[in-house]
């Protein structure tokens, strides 16, 4: 998955939709966690797979986790508060660096 760098990804504040910075980079960091979890569940998953099918379905969802998760950094990078040690984690995973 790539990327748009052009993307305007600032929140619009509406009165249906009103979220104020903290609340989004909290939800950010949420959905990170989670979306690291799956990551790191669905790697090891694919260890253990032992059926070629299910390897494929495991390794494709690996690969979206993990591409969820650097759009979510990707996001928090706009905001300023992406982590070290969060990067650092992720990039252990299988597929980091590639997707």
């Amino acid at each position: 998955m790539h990327i748009d760098s052009q993307v305007d990804i600032t929140p619009r504040e509406t009165a249906a939709n009103s979220i104020d910075r903290e609340e989004l980079i909290a939800a950010l960091r949420e959905l990170l966690a989670a979306e690291r979890a799956g990551a790191r569940t669905a790697a090891a998953c694919l260890a253990q797979a032992h059926n070629a099918t299910l390897q494929a379905q495991l390794n494709q969802l690996q690969r979206q986790e993990v591409s969820s998760c650097r759009a979510l950094l990707h996001c928090l990078q706009h905001f300023g508060v992406v982590k070290h040690f969060v990067t650092t984690q992720l990039s252990g995973l299988p597929h980091f660096n590639h997707c």
